[in-house]
């Protein structure tokens, strides 16, 4: 699949706006013919059925009804079991320009439903649907599909994977990347093929409607929403009606086991004119908005995601600690004019941080508020973790709930906050990742884990262990030394081969090549699986054994002042510029002082009670991991830190960490900014301080630019991280009396 993402990239980043399929360009099938051929051809029970409702005149079948495949074929769907079905064909002239590829960009004007098997890596850029996503643009786009009878089916490929940032234990993927949820379109779990069950279930259940209620339905705009509510009122994933009104039902990404074709065309075939889906229609009344430049720091201008009547999808980048919408239901409407019913639900997200508060008696308006939410697995128990909070809106017309509307808010990855009990920020840090540390040389970190256990005594490990350590390390000197003799034998009988000239000697020596290749491969087999064992004498596989303490080691954050006589009689001339480049680094961002003293953000009476933030023992691990890998294992440890994936769309990095200051009142005064440039003083109106009082108030402040350098060269991405830029008007202040830590300006100058 990423052989093909380049040009599909390129072509949604030309995109300029939304653009609409002339009539001509879809030529209008031949109904009549069309209604002449079967509905379906063979499909089981479901084909049955169809059979039986088009004899009776009560299935609408897909006469009129188009498919367009967006990937070249390479997972078409097969239209043979359905007759009826016309396709949407790419001139040459299409083809070549690209317009048969990737993420649909224009409105096709009969009822289509399509896919495209394409994607980008996760990280740059990722699945059409995340192309879709990550803007106001790309979401009234997909709306303007939904209600206008066109729906899409795209694979997520990377984009919803167990794991973190490409790489972390049980699972490679990257967790939840989506950052808002829509009914507009399907998104299919996996790659290539992943979208078929999907594609096979539309043309039954569009064959299924009643013809005057898919007539209806389509000169209304309904069609689609009516078909995302029977997709997700049927999946066989779902054991309870009441189950709709869940997370469950409402993922942002579908299984494609899930699928009830026979559920879905019953339901579908059961809708009469009289009773059918109403449609949710949402608008913002109330909302709380922060500033750029003070609440946070972006090239983004708000924390708005986008606005459209299914989807509200916003961005936690402001410091407060809660977002609050208040957010109308009222429009939403019954195609029969019925009387509707409102209902909110929570569908991922802690419920001890979100309210859902109505402000009228029929709760047609609500007050959302939504505290900050952590990256957290989707539900208890799952390996998928997200940065997202949904928020479903239903409306009911005592016969059929409508398709579901979201409220949603993501945070960013790449930030660690801590929050004090009243709400109020103390710390937000960007450039939050994770340590990875990886055994770069197993017989070197096994040496210097025997040696520590010899003398230093800085890891946990008995005389029994210590000795069976050495024992492995005889074991796996013997292995490597029979693994260089294979390799040594593996060159003669590479050189034997090439050498050969009869049949008979190319044969024999093929075979030979081929019995020493798969005695190198089970020797390697062999050699993880000693490694990952449970040991009697450990108690523990070898691997867990090793890795365990030492992440021990590297997550305690009093590691540097309990083994304080340790580092200093390691520490040597070799290593020296290079531990002082970390302690240098702790220093920038607040959390040591030049003399190794620890200073977190929150500490207790002694430094062992201190509450150390997240964003602390992030840089601590990593510190910890470092001065190991240098002073205790050099050779046998690699260690990174991993800043956390965040889609460049969303934001731009940036690497500084904010301490917020209060006045004795709890008023916001400004910050304190940790940075490699050193540590600067903003106030409560995001200015750089000139100048401060005998009491640090201040007196003079700088205007401060937020930019990013561009990019040289040609590059798809722009890595440059955000700075920011005194400028050159200076702002003064005056105070009175000594509780006045704001002041009021009284002059700007230069």
């Amino acid at each position: 699949m990423e052989k093909k993402t380049l040009a599909c990239l390129l072509l949604w980043a030309m995109i300029p706006g939304v653009l609409v399929c002339a009539q001509s360009s879809v030529p209008a099938p031949d109904i009549g013919q069309l209604k002449k051929k079967p509905i379906a051809v063979g499909g089981g029970k479901v084909g049955d059925l169809l059979r039986q409702w088009w004899k009776d005149g009560t299935a609408s079948g897909n006469a009129g009804d188009f498919y367009d495949n967006r990937d070249g074929d390479h997972s078409p769907l097969n239209l043979a079991p359905w007759p009826q079905m016309s396709a949407i064909k790419y001139s040459p002239a299409d083809i070549k320009l690209r317009r048969n590829w990737a993420a649909q960009h224009v409105i096709i004007p009969h009822v289509t439903f399509g896919n495209s098997s394409t994607s980008a890596p996760a990280h740059l850029g990722g699945s059409n649907p995340r192309r879709y996503y990550v803007s106001q643009f790309g979401l009234s786009f997909l709306y303007d599909e939904y209600t206008k009878n066109n729906l899409y089916i795209y694979p997520e490929h990377r984009d919803h994977d167990p794991g973190h940032n490409g790489n972390r234990p049980g699972g490679e993927g990257f967790g939840d990347l989506y950052p808002t949820n829509t009914p507009y379109l399907i998104i299919s779990q996996g790659s290539s093929g992943s979208d078929q069950p999907f594609m096979r279930m539309m043309p039954v259940v569009l064959a299924a409607f009643r013809p005057d209620v898919k007539k209806k339905l389509t000169e209304t705009g309904a069609l689609m929403p009516t078909i995302q509510m029977l997709f997700r009122s049927c999946n066989k994933h779902l054991k309870d009606p009441k189950e709709y009104l869940t997370g469950k039902a409402h993922p942002t990404v579908f299984e494609g086991s899930w699928v009830d074709e026979l559920a879905m065309v019953k339901a579908a075939h059961a809708l009469t004119l009289d009773s059918l889906p109403p449609m949710v229609q949402m608008r913002v009344l109330e909302d709380d908005t922060a500033t750029n430049g003070i609440d946070f720091f972006d090239l983004g201008p708000s924390e708005v995601l986008g606005y459209t009547p299914a989807c509200i999808a916003r961005i936690h980048r402001g410091r407060a600690y809660q977002q609050r919408l208040v957010v109308d239901a009222g429009a939403s409407y019954d195609l029969n004019k019925k009387k509707l019913t409102y209902t909110w639900v929570i569908l991922r997200g802690d419920p001890a941080k979100i309210k859902i508060v109505p402000k009228k008696d029929d709760q047609s308006v609500v007050e959302i508020t939504v505290a900050y939410h952590d990256r957290r697995p989707i539900a208890p128990g799952s390996p998928m973790e997200s940065n997202r909070v949904d928020i479903g809106c239903f409306v009911h017309n005592d016969a059929h709930y409508s398709a579901p509307g979201f409220v949603t808010v993501h945070t960013l990855d790449r930030e660690a906050r801590a929050y004090n009990v009243n709400g109020m920020p103390l710390d937000i840090a960007h450039g939050m990742g994770e340590v990875d540390v990886r055994v770069a040389d197993w017989d070197r970190l096994l040496i210097g884990v025997v040696e520590e256990a010899y003398t230093q005594k800085i890891l946990i490990v008995s005389a029994k262990q210590r000795d069976r350590l050495e024992e492995l390390i005889v074991e796996r000197k013997l292995v490597m030394l029979l693994f260089q003799i294979e390799q040594k034998q593996l060159k003669k009988a590479e050189a034997a081969l090439a050498a050969a000239k009869s049949p008979a000697e190319k044969e024999t020596a093929k075979k030979q090549l081929a019995e020493i290749k798969t005695a190198i491969q089970e020797r390697k087999k062999n050699d993880e699986t000693r490694l990952n064992q449970k040991d009697a004498a450990l108690g523990d596989s070898p691997r867990h054994f090793v890795l365990s303490r030492i992440a021990r080691l590297t997550q305690d954050p009093l590691f540097t002042v309990k083994h304080a006589d340790w580092l200093k009689k390691n520490r040597k001339p070799a290593s020296e510029a290079r531990i002082k480049s970390l302690w240098k680094k702790m220093e920038h961002l607040g959390i040591a002082q030049p003399n190794g003293t620890l200073t977190p953000l929150l500490p207790g009476k002694a430094l062992a009670d201190a509450k150390w933030t997240q964003f602390e023992r992030s840089q601590l691990e990593w510190l910890h991991a470092s001065l190991l890998a240098e002073l205790a294992f050099p050779g046998g440890l690699q260690v990174n830190y991993r800043t956390n994936y965040v889609d460049h769309r969303l934001s731009v990095p940036r690497e500084w960490r904010d301490v917020y200051r209060y006045d004795p009142k709890g008023q916001f005064i400004g910050w304190m900014r940790y940075s490699a440039t050193g540590v600067h003083v903003f106030n409560h109106e995001g200015l750089l301080a000139v100048e401060r009082d005998l009491r640090g108030r201040v007196v003079k402040g700088r205007v401060v630019r937020y930019l990013r350098d561009p990019v040289k060269g040609k590059a798809f991405l722009n890595p440059n991280p955000l700075r920011w830029v005194p400028g050159e008007t200076v702002v003064a202040y005056e105070f009175v009396g000594r509780d006045d830590w704001r002041g009021k300006r009284v002059g700007i100058g230069k």
